[in-house]
Parts: structure tokens; sequence; C-alpha cells
């Protein structure tokens, strides 16, 4: 069953016409010359000086990337005991049920 319907998906699709490619370009783009081709290591070597390499900018870099982590990790008030915070929450609840 799943041969066949791979066989008619198959044959459908040799049925596709495709666009003529050929007459998508301009004459004028057809007799150009190709570009010409640049040597990587002159262009690699700019993208290697053009980093960061100022002390003062590498450090005001990493002192905002430091405070954005901490504005993501979200502050916790550390509460050991859980009685008492039951106990608040249970007199809350009373107070809000009270008429």
């Amino acid at each position: 069953m799943r041969a066949t319907l791979l066989a008619c998906c198959l044959a459908a699709a040799g049925c596709t016409q495709f666009p003529e490619l050929d007459g998508v370009e301009s004459p004028a783009a057809v007799q150009a010359d190709y570009p010409a081709l640049s040597p990587l290591g002159g262009i690699l070597q700019r993208a290697e000086t053009g980093r960061l390499t100022d002390p003062a900018a590498t450090d005001d870099l990493a002192a905002r990337g430091a405070a954005l982590r901490r504005r993501t990790v979200p502050e916790r008030r550390a509460d050991p005991d859980l009685t008492d915070r039951a106990t608040r929450l249970r007199d809350r609840a009373d107070a809000l049920r009270a008429p």
C-alpha cells in the first residue's frame, strides 16, 4: 500500500512542468565576466583585527553581561521556617474570609 502511494506521488511529481530558468537572465548578465575573487587570507586578517582588544571595552561588556545574568535570576528570600509562612498564609486567608 505504501509503495503504491509512493509510486503515485513520484509519478505525479514527474508530470510537473518546471519553469524556464534560461529566460530569466538578461543578455548583459549572460555576457558579463565572472567577478574577481579575493584571497581569503586578507579577509580573515581584517576580521581578526576588528575584534575588541581594548581592556576597557572588554571589562564594560563583561560587567553588562553580569548585570543581565543577575536580572534573569529571580531574587528569593530565604525562609527556612515554613511553619511561620504557613501560619501567616492561614491568618491572611482567615482575614480575607471574615465578613
